[in-house]
């Protein structure tokens, strides 16, 4: 039986898993389909990653990696993207689960791909730059969080780390946006509009709400909601907060626009060990420091991301680019328009800084 080519995402140039019109789950921008010309090179594109990817097995130079797990990652790459029909029958290159988004064919490269595979390090300056943090009970990175809406219906969502601590588990009316009424239930609140994280789950803690979910703004995901005033004890914010993202967050806020708002739950627990660092494929702990990347957010300990980033100048999860030292690349780059980590409008080496930094 033939299968439906599936969507792609302009924002993060990746094949998504999810419908057109729904969010991208790699970057929550809205999905778009493409002409039939434009996703048969896609297809042929991720064959010949593909193959490079299998070509260049054993000799991979990726430091920390048996022999035994580069073939195994190679064939769960390879497994999702060959399809002997793909490139003859227009029909679907189907991955595993989110095999696309966590083994980039960069990884099985070991550098040897030229500059279409990113195998250029990142930035000296750029590295010294992007954020460290230290894990403790309340980080966001060793927690999961659902938002479950009355008939079934989930949406993934961060927690903040402010408000009530994981593990928990809540139910309520949504009452949607604040603006009275919100006394028992779940009310809802956008980011911006220059009102910290802390103050908003103040004011919709004061008017009665018992829990609050915040909208992100912009296409970036994933988010983490910080008290980064320290405001939230003192301010005595004590409900859960949660973030989701922006286009999932206007769906919900269209849908709900009724007298009587649905039911929904707010369930936070802490991450397995299967949803840690997808380099090294290690849980993190309490203690250990871990490195955000700038605009995407993912997250992996510093030292596996230091190895990546010291051979290649993008994300390993969604291959958002990074500035390199490298003067002939970054020419290419703009030539062909291509913007750091996604940013907008023209950039050169003078402002990746605050592109990506602010």
């Amino acid at each position: 039986m033939s299968r439906m080519v599936q969507p792609h995402c302009v924002s993060c140039d990746e094949t998504s898993s999810q419908s057109v019109g729904e969010t991208c789950d790699i970057c929550g921008d809205v999905i778009i389909d493409l002409s039939a010309q434009q996703r048969q090179r896609a297809l042929e594109e991720r064959l010949r990653r593909a193959q490079e990817a299998v070509q260049g097995m054993e000799h991979a130079q990726v430091e920390g990696l048996a022999p035994g797990v580069l073939r195994e990652l190679g064939g769960i790459l390879v497994e999702g993207m060959v399809d002997g029909e793909a490139l003859t029958g227009g029909e679907d290159v189907t991955r595993g689960e989110g095999e696309w988004e966590t083994v980039p064919p960069e990884l099985m490269m070991g550098g040897g791909g030229g500059q279409q595979s990113s195998s250029v390090p990142t930035s000296s300056a750029c590295l010294s730059k992007i954020p460290r943090i230290i894990i403790d009970s309340r980080s966001a990175i060793l927690h999961e969080c659902v938002l479950k809406l009355e008939g079934g219906k989930e949406i993934d969502a961060t927690v903040g780390e402010l408000g009530k601590e994981p593990p928990y588990s809540i139910e309520g009316v949504f009452a949607g946006e604040v603006a009275g009424g919100v006394e028992g239930k779940v009310a809802l609140m956008r980011r911006g509009g220059g009102v910290t994280f802390a103050k908003k789950a103040a004011e919709a803690q004061s008017a009665g709400a018992v829990g609050l979910i915040v909208v992100q703004n912009v296409g970036i995901w994933p988010y983490v909601m910080k008290d980064s005033k320290n405001e939230a004890e003192a301010l005595g914010v004590t409900i859960p907060v949660i973030m989701i993202k922006r286009n999932a967050g206007e769906q919900l806020i269209a849908d709900c626009k009724c007298a009587v708002g649905p039911k929904v739950s707010i369930t936070a627990n802490k991450i397995g060990e299967e949803d840690g660092c997808i380099i090294c494929r290690e849980g993190f702990s309490v203690g250990e420091t871990v490195l955000r990347m700038p605009t995407c957010s993912h997250s992996f300990h510093e030292a596996c991301a230091l190895q990546w980033l010291k051979a290649h100048n993008n994300c390993p999860v969604c291959r958002r680019e990074l500035p390199t030292d490298d003067e002939e690349y970054e020419r290419e780059r703009r030539r062909q328009g291509r913007n750091y980590a996604g940013g907008g409008g023209e950039d050169n080496n003078n402002n990746w800084e605050e592109l990506l930094f602010g």
